[in-house]
């Protein structure tokens, strides 16, 4: 049928079916229109915020706007980064959504949930609460309540002071997976470190004065070490009693990428922060002005905040509740950066060929190669997500004779087991010979009981 290259070589699957021609496309990404989206408001001001580790993106950006890099593009980082997954980590509809569900269903273990969804979703609320011996909470006059003291804090979702603070401590180690990242908690500001990927920082005492934070070249900023600290998470799974009864690798891109021939060549970073068309001056503070009054230096590579991912469905979902989910970004930019995703999926995560057509005694056989050209799985990260391959054989005529993988516009699979029946799946194939079988590449997941969930 298909084989899904990893870069140390391929197989290849095939298949038998009766034609005289073939065709196959590869199913990237759902339909991404949306219906009935508001009008487009202009962009909202960026949080701000002060607590004792942290500040909201909003003082950041009073410096980091307004960037060009020398083809003349706008990277300013504030405008990138507030429509991606990351600005938006606690307005994620679908995960408040599993928050809720999840503790409803768990009840006994509401709070152990919502310390772990708040870790990484809402970084800068669990940590200062945490340090101030508050509880983490989420729900029920939790982080999502305005009234909350580290409302805010969370609502900025994973922002600046965030990643830019995360030190380099037993990173790629298994404790510093599952938010185990770690932040200085000892530091005053002005002197609390803010990392960056520049050696020779310019413009220190402008930055302390202005933001409370001394900037520092930090290697560990262009490592994908420092990505696997939230997106390699291991959660914890209850039994049919509800007892915790052990962790499962929910997400694992980072230990995927680690087994991969890119991870000796390519970082997290360079595919997620595509690099600017040159050097870009990293303040607009004083534009021309470094410090002892000298230019300030354009500094390269520049890695643009665009955090691009495949979710182009959910930046669908934002745009079309801007104003109901209270989102700082634009539907503008909030469709432009689920057109990056849909261009990420559609031109650098996989390519498709087929080779070994022929035509014996009536009978077609032929291979679908899938190259994985991601450095992890594909599809990776949280489990909802399948790709599968719709093939489509037409006779001279162009008549279809055989399909296998259509789908229908809410994005049911014709054929697929799992979405008949929410107990079964389909299975891998290596060789396909009707239509009711169907490649499809997922995550399956079964309870302590073996029970497909």
């Amino acid at each position: 049928m298909a084989d899904l290259v990893n870069h140390r070589g391929k197989r290849a699957w095939r298949t038998l079916v009766v034609a005289l021609s073939a065709t196959a496309a590869l199913l990237l990404a759902a339909d991404h229109g949306a219906s009935g989206r508001e009008a487009d408001p202009a962009n909202k001001p960026l949080t701000v915020f002060t607590s004792e580790f942290f500040a909201g993106s909003g003082v950041c950006t009073f410096c980091h706007s307004e960037l060009e890099d020398a083809g003349g593009n706008d990277v300013s980082i504030d405008a990138h980064w507030r429509s991606t997954m990351m600005a938006n980590a606690s307005n994620d509809p679908l995960w408040r959504a599993k928050v809720v569900s999840e503790t409803e269903r768990n009840p006994a273990l509401a709070e152990v949930i919502e310390d772990k969804c708040a870790t990484c979703h809402m970084p800068m609320a669990h940590n200062q609460a945490s340090a101030d011996g508050e509880p983490t909470l989420i729900l029920d006059g939790g982080f999502l309540d305005s009234a909350n003291a580290y409302s805010k804090a969370a609502k900025d979702g994973v922002s600046c002071t965030l990643c830019h603070q995360i030190e380099d401590d037993n990173l790629g180690k298994d404790k510093s997976f599952s938010g185990g990242y770690s932040i200085d908690d000892a530091t005053a500001k002005p002197n609390r470190v803010i990392n960056g990927p520049f050696t020779f920082p310019v413009m220190q005492q402008q930055m302390m004065n202005f933001s409370g934070y001394r900037p520092v070249y930090g290697s560990h900023t262009l490592d994908s070490e420092l990505c696997a600290t939230c997106h390699t998470l291991f959660t914890p799974f209850v039994d049919e009693h509800g007892e915790v009864a052990g962790e499962f690798p929910e997400q694992t891109p980072y230990l995927e990428w680690e087994q991969s021939d890119l991870a000796k060549t390519t970082e997290c970073q360079n595919c997620h922060m595509p690099e600017a068309d040159g050097g870009v001056v990293l303040s607009n503070f004083f534009a021309g002005q470094g410090q002892g009054g000298g230019n300030q230096p354009a500094r390269s590579p520049f890695m643009q905040h665009h955090f691009v991912g495949g979710n182009a469905f959910m930046m669908d979902v934002l745009a079309a509740n801007v104003a109901a989910l209270d989102l700082t970004a634009t539907k503008d930019l909030l469709d432009a950066t689920a057109k990056r995703a849909t261009s990420q999926l559609q031109n650098r995560t996989a390519a498709l060929s087929i080779e070994g057509a022929k035509v014996t005694n009536g009978t077609l056989e032929f291979d679908v190669v899938v190259e994985n050209k991601t450095g992890h799985k594909f599809p990776t990260g949280f489990p909802s997500r399948r790709a599968w391959l719709q093939v489509t054989v037409k006779d001279a005529s162009g008549k279809t004779v055989f399909a296998s993988g259509n789908y229908k516009k809410k994005g049911n699979i014709t054929n697929g087991d799992a979405d008949s029946d929410k107990t079964a799946y389909e299975p891998h194939y290596k060789l396909i010979t009707s239509e009711d079988q169907v490649q499809i590449y997922e995550a399956i997941m079964v309870d302590t009981l073996k029970d497909v969930t």
